[in-house]
């Protein structure tokens, strides 16, 4: 039953990031660069969240594109999205 939970909860980090992910970019397009930072941040602390659940970290892996990763680093995936982010926030890119 255990793998049962992570696999719902590894659905669940998908659909809160893509729907943040979407957020941030219509905020960003519309010029509400505050917000868009705030969600931001949201966003960044999901991904350090992963440090503590390796096994949720894992299966996240194997799904990297729907989380919007093109590459992976070969370093952890808290790691990789939190890059990511500071990427499109550095760069001025809307992902």
């Amino acid at each position: 039953m255990k793998g049962g939970i992570h696999r719902i909860s590894s659905d669940r980090f998908i659909a809160d990031w893509q729907s943040s992910d979407s957020q941030r970019q219509a905020l960003s397009r519309s010029g509400d660069h505050n917000a868009s930072g705030k969600v931001r941040e949201a966003m960044a602390g999901m991904a350090k969240g992963l440090e503590r659940d390796p096994q949720l970290e894992s299966l996240l892996r194997n799904r990297t594109q729907e989380l919007g990763l093109s590459s992976q680093s070969g370093q952890s995936l808290s790691q990789d999205l939190q890059r990511h982010l500071g990427r499109s926030l550095g760069s001025g890119l809307i992902d």
